[in-house]
């Protein structure tokens, strides 16, 4: 699918003393603390919605909420940046593969829980990543989406904002909030990558398109 993401990425050619503190923020490895090495192949920190696990320099991130479709409410939101934290702490990881258990891979944002107001997060007094616009951090650490069944709203988003994305021949895709009248931010990765006319209508129509289609826009 997108072969390019629209996040962020610190130039290291540029001269003079702001180089450094853009990459910095851009989460370069050079600038990444090193923390305990944690063994390959096993089980890592422990969140409520997401489940991790190390490969070799491989950060596997899997979103954990099958019940409710994987959609974001506040604690696997919550859990997503915590898990971005380890990812960009650790200096053996060269590559983050994010994917959903179940059936899809997001279904957006929860709109059931966040009419019923927000509920109290487990973990919020340790350190996350500012994930920004696209629920996905400015790093230079690549993002590969793994996608079965569907990436609709939200869920689009992080696809939107990954370097590559592999996905099930069944996959679907959308920006789901067109329809309720909802433009989000994923309209400017979206134009950026995609030829304007079929970008354009993926942002003005809100509908849903398989991964046939994803691959032959590029």
């Amino acid at each position: 699918m997108w072969k390019e993401s629209y996040r962020g990425r610190a130039d290291n050619t540029a001269a003079g003393p702001g180089a450094g503190d853009s990459c910095q923020r851009a989460g370069c490895a050079r600038f990444r603390q090193p923390t305990q090495r944690i063994a390959q192949g096993m089980p890592m920190t422990d969140y409520t919605y997401v489940k991790t696990e190390k490969i070799g320099h491989i950060f596997r991130m899997i979103l954990n909420r099958p019940e409710r479709l994987n959609a974001q409410g506040a604690q696997i939101s919550w859990d997503r940046r915590r898990a971005w934290h380890e990812a960009m702490s650790d200096p053996d990881v060269r590559v983050v593969v994010l994917s959903g258990e179940g059936r899809i891979f997001c279904a957006g944002r929860d709109i059931r829980e966040q009419a019923g107001g927000a509920p109290d997060i487990v973990g919020a007094d340790e350190p996350v990543a500012d994930l920004g616009f696209y629920s996905v951090p400015e790093t230079d650490i690549p993002l590969i989406t793994a996608v079965q069944g569907g990436a609709w709203g939200l869920g689009f988003y992080m696809v939107c904002a990954s370097d590559i994305c592999v996905a099930a021949e069944g996959a679907r895709f959308a920006m789901s909030e067109i329809p309720t009248g909802i433009i989000g931010p994923a309209l400017f990765p979206i134009l950026n990558n995609l030829p304007w006319l079929p970008g354009s209508e993926i942002v003005i129509r809100g509908h849903q398109f398989d991964a046939q289609r994803a691959y032959e826009l590029g």
